[in-house]
């Protein structure tokens, strides 16, 4: 988040509940963003696969001030 640290962003059962379908191959990152000051932010994931494949997502985001 901000390049900072990385995070662990454990495997997530994802449940489609219309489908009744579970999808275990998500993944979910949980984390405060209590202490991040309003304005623009960026967060990056990125997720190796089994094979070795590198997967990476960069997205940015906006906090509002409370």
């Amino acid at each position: 988040m901000n390049d900072g640290p990385w995070q662990t962003m454990p495997a997530y059962a994802a449940i489609n509940q219309e489908l009744e379908l579970v999808m275990p191959h998500h993944f979910r990152l949980v984390t405060d963003l209590s202490g991040l000051p309003a304005g623009p932010q960026t967060i990056e994931a990125e997720v190796t696969w089994p094979d070795g494949q590198v997967v990476r997502e960069r997205a940015h985001f906006t906090l509002r001030a409370r």
